[in-house]
């Protein structure tokens, strides 16, 4: 019954017209400050790009993520996908964002407001390992999908 719900769910996301796409929402939670576990902008070229291109490929579902990833990287795939008719054809992603700092107590507080602010997240994103954590522990209670976008630290 629960594959019924679910095919029947996914059928009502499909859009009117193909100049219509149905939004998708992604919740993320990063570090956006210098010093705090995360990257603020403002390095190189080729860090950025390696950035990029991790987590590109992890958005399309290869599980290639060795380079700690970050909001900007995150935004530059999101256009990628956005623009790519071949890839999720009819849907748009949105991406709502909030400054973790990398704390857990204040990324604990912002999961609550993603989740219970509208629209629905289908998804969160975590940009440091204490944050993702403690977002992990209490993804069940909503039955959330949490992706991880730091492979080390």
């Amino acid at each position: 019954m629960n594959v019924l719900s679910w095919l029947v769910f996914v059928g009502t996301l499909r859009p009117i017209s193909a100049d219509d796409p149905v939004p998708l929402y992604i919740g993320g939670t990063f570090p956006m400050e210098a010093g705090s576990g995360g990257w603020a902008g403002g390095q190189d070229l080729l860090v950025m790009l390696q950035r990029y291109i991790c987590i590109l490929l992890f958005f399309l579902f290869l599980r290639f993520s060795f380079i700690k990833a970050c909001l900007p990287a995150v935004q530059m795939a999101l256009e990628d996908v956005n623009s790519r008719p071949d890839i999720l054809p009819g849907y748009v992603l949105h991406m709502n964002t909030s400054n973790s700092k990398c704390q857990p107590g204040l990324a604990t507080q912002q999961l609550y407001d993603l989740l219970y602010t509208p629209p629905i997240k289908l998804m969160l994103l975590a940009g440091c390992s204490p944050v993702t954590t403690v977002i992990a522990e209490s993804a069940p209670v909503w039955k959330l999908v949490v992706v991880r976008l730091l492979c080390y630290e």
